[in-house]
């Protein structure tokens, strides 16, 4: 489970800024407290709703995952899905029921047809240049010897 601390660094590490952050809000954090808590554990949970609110829409996440981040970043043992689940959009049940099971679909068939990548892979990919985009975007995998 992400803490809050993951949650605003990953959102930092996309290139967002703490203003950015307080903007995205609508206001209702302080960039601040962005700044306190990309680098240091919540000490307590927000006293004000309005806090979670704004959290979830500047870190593009649903209330519940803010929630659990908070939790989390205290020390409190969490287990609610995957990470990757918890990072999917608020609004992500407004897709309709077929784009639904089309996105389950290509994630299941993405975990079946192919090995689980290292981030070194993937670190190695990049700094040898074995992923090579064609014509149309298609990528080209060059295999060395």
């Amino acid at each position: 489970m992400p803490t809050i601390k993951d949650l605003i660094r990953s959102s930092l590490d996309a290139g967002k800024s703490v203003r950015e952050l307080a903007e995205d809000s609508g206001h209702r954090v302080k960039f601040q407290t962005f700044q306190e808590l990309s680098v240091h554990a919540p000490k307590q949970f927000p006293k004000n709703p309005e806090t979670i609110t704004g959290m979830a829409l500047a870190l593009k996440v649903s209330e519940t995952a803010i929630v659990l981040a908070y939790a989390s970043g205290i020390g409190i043992t969490v287990t609610a899905g995957s990470n990757f689940a918890m990072r999917l959009p608020a609004d992500v049940d407004r897709l309709s029921p077929d784009m639904q099971d089309a996105l389950v679909a290509l994630t299941r068939a993405a975990l079946t047809t192919a090995p689980a990548p290292s981030k070194a892979d993937h670190v190695a990919r990049a700094l040898t240049g074995n992923n090579k985009t064609r014509q149309g975007g298609q990528h080209q995998r060059r295999l060395s010897k």
